[in-house]
């Protein structure tokens, strides 16, 4: 995995835990929503984290189980 890739979703969880403004929130979610691609669990989590944030609890639910459940396949907790 590339340096920028592997460093990317941390600045998108970032915005997410300090920010309450809505442009940033939106901002995040959309760049967040070109590294799912990667497959990477904490990514799924970040990207819910700011669904939910913006209001979208059921997709939310559903990105977090994704994470899970992608963890559980790989035996991982």
């Amino acid at each position: 995995m590339n340096k920028a890739r592997q460093n990317t979703g941390p600045y998108f969880y970032t915005i997410y835990e300090n920010s309450t403004e809505e442009e940033q929130l939106a901002f995040a979610l959309k760049l967040s929503r070109k590294i799912l691609k990667y497959e990477i669990p904490a990514y799924y989590d970040t990207y819910a984290c700011i669904l939910y944030r913006l209001g979208g609890i059921k997709d939310a639910i559903d990105w977090e189980k994704k994470a899970v459940n992608y963890n559980d396949s790989l035996n991982v907790w």
